[in-house]
C-alpha cells in the first residue's frame, strides 16, 4: 500500500532504524500515530515516519515493557 508501511518495514535501516518492539512501544504510548487494520496489521504513514525522522522521540526503559 503506497503511503503506509508496516511496523517491520518502518523498522528498516533506511526508515526509522529502530526495532519493531521499540516502534510498538511508541505506538502503545501514543508517541507514534498509526492505523490498526486488524489485530495483527498496524500501518504507519510515510508522513509520520518522516515526522519521527525530523524530530526523534525517546522511549524509556519502563515504556518498553
Amino acid at each position: 500500500m503506497k503511503g503506509f508501511k508496516t511496523i517491520r518495514e518502518a523498522s528498516a535501516q533506511d526508515q526509522l532504524d529502530r526495532s519493531p518492539a521499540w516502534i510498538r512501544a511508541a505506538i502503545k504510548h501514543g508517541k507514534i500515530k498509526s492505523e490498526m487494520i486488524n489485530k495483527r496489521l498496524i500501518l504507519i504513514s510515510d508522513d509520520e515516519i518522516q515526522r519521527i525522522k525530523d524530530n526523534p522521540i525517546t522511549i524509556s526503559r519502563n515504556e518498553m515493557s
